[in-house]
């Protein structure tokens, strides 16, 4: 598949990617994306004749809807969300008006169910009604003329201009994802924030009245904790206690950003990897671990039992990872508490990335789309979403969702919290080539840590990957 051979290619490619010094390539820099500010977050309160779908809306509904069909979705979802996904439809098929049967597909994760429908797509069979997907892959099959519907006149025609109270409630920075040229070929289905996880108890036993807010006492708080457990009566936990180091993409992306770099391509999509804010964040982050004030271990990849045993005091993670984090938490009796913070920027505002998935219609039969843009529409319901988030700990779509999220879930103090952050939230890359550049990056970011490197080489290694990118594209060409 065509996936398959792009992987191929960047482990060969990175097999023999070598640390050289080299000049930096001159190139514009651009500005790099600011957080929507909180007020524009929020959505618009519509009039209350064109609240939900209104009588217009359910009509233009029942004009265009069919009856007794069998809508096929696929997503990437499995385990427990995947039941979640099946409970919602389960519900829907016993409840909607027209008997339309939604018949879901897991396909085990992301990258199976991209596989999977690029196959379908180049053969012109069996392919789906109704996908979820990621923005970046939506924007690949579009581009490459599969057949991933433009949602406007659809969505004018179900439900008028105002896009009905579920989608106008969607904030801002999550709805304006899914557009290519004007064009919107995608819906939000689930947003998920990067974060830091940190140890506030801990934090404040080690006489710091807050999180870190900079760089400068992020740096501070994670080399004191590295001292205080090396100097203590444990032998176990010496060589640990600052951030567990992270070398995945996205983390990687958001140090980037918070040093003012991170654009990554210019306007001709060619990549921008050696410029001066990129090499300078690496070189913090390089110097924190030679400083001992990062870490990290092959022996377990996720950081869970080392930040409940105070081997960590920041570590970074998607918001899901907070359930598992909160399960081992009690099964070792830690009572300390938890918050997920930004990444802190010492230049301007703090980072949090948004990793999220979208709905895409895939049908050219109009009646099949409208049923499913109905299912979509249900789907964005806050009651409906505030049962994913119970579950998931995600971000909600919309204020509306927040109030339907029940407050007794162990999470749900940690998670209400974390939304006071959402004016920082930042999506991740959709052009085409994130995907081969996420795998690059996460190579750099295994380079940064080795006992061989040196700062001085980092613009090399930078400069280097940037080659290695553009010898992935020609090759895919």
């Amino acid at each position: 598949m065509i996936r398959k051979k792009i992987v191929r290619k960047i482990i060969l490619i990175c097999s023999i990617f070598t640390i050289v010094s080299c000049q930096i390539i001159p190139s514009e820099t651009t500005s790099t994306p600011t957080a929507i500010p909180l007020d524009e977050q929020m959505y618009i309160p519509l009039p209350e004749e064109d609240s939900a779908l209104g009588e217009e809306g359910e009509d233009l509904i029942s004009e265009n809807l069919e009856t007794n069909l069998e809508i096929e979705f696929w997503h990437p979802w499995a385990g427990e969300m995947a039941e979640i996904i099946d409970e919602l439809i389960t519900e829907y098929n016993s409840e909607n008006p027209w008997l339309n049967q939604i018949i879901s597909r897991s396909h085990a994760d992301q990258d199976v169910l991209i596989e999977d429908l690029t196959a379908s797509f180049e053969i012109g069979e069996a392919i789906p009604d109704l996908i979820v997907s990621s923005s970046q892959s939506l924007q690949t099959w579009y581009s490459d003329g599969y057949s991933i519907m433009e949602l406007d006149a659809l969505l004018e025609l179900l439900i008028g201009e105002t896009g009905g109270r579920e989608l106008a409630q969607i904030f801002p920075v999550f709805w304006n994802v899914d557009m290519v040229n004007g064009k919107r070929i995608g819906i939000p289905a689930y947003q998920s924030g990067q974060f830091l996880f940190y140890n506030q108890t801990w934090g404040e036993e080690l006489g710091f009245l807050d999180y870190p807010k900079n760089t400068e006492e992020f740096r501070e708080q994670t080399c004191l904790a590295e001292r205080s457990n090396r100097f203590d009566n444990e032998i176990e936990n010496n060589g640990t206690g600052g951030w567990f180091y992270s070398r995945e993409s996205l983390s990687l992306l958001a140090w980037l950003r918070v040093f003012d770099g991170g654009e990554l391509v210019n306007s001709r999509f060619q990549p921008i990897l050696a410029e001066p804010e990129n090499i300078e964040a690496l070189r913090f982050l390089h110097d924190l671990y030679q400083d001992n004030c990062a870490w990290w271990t092959p022996k377990q990849q996720r950081p869970y039992t080392y930040f409940s045993k105070r081997f960590t005091l920041i570590y970074s993670g998607q918001m899901e990872d907070m359930i598992r984090q909160l399960q081992i938490d009690e099964t070792t009796g830690n009572p300390d508490d938890r918050k997920l913070i930004p990444y802190p920027s010492s230049l301007g505002k703090p980072v949090v990335m948004v990793k999220g998935l979208s709905f895409a219609i895939s049908t050219q039969d109009e009646a099949r789309a409208v049923a499913a843009l109905d299912f979509v529409n249900w789907m964005l319901q806050p009651e409906n979403q505030a049962k994913i988030i119970e579950k998931t700990g995600v971000f909600p779509m919309s204020n509306a969702t927040i109030e339907f999220v029940r407050n007794d879930i162990p999470f749900y103090p940690i998670w209400r919290e974390s939304l006071q952050y959402l004016p920082f939230a930042q999506p991740e890359p959709v052009f085409k080539e994130w995907y081969a550049m996420e795998k690059v990056l996460e190579d750099v970011g295994w380079q940064l840590i080795q006992f061989s490197m040196q700062p001085e080489n980092i613009e090399g290694v930078l400069s280097d990957a940037e080659r290695i990118l553009v010898e992935v594209k020609d090759l895919g060409e």
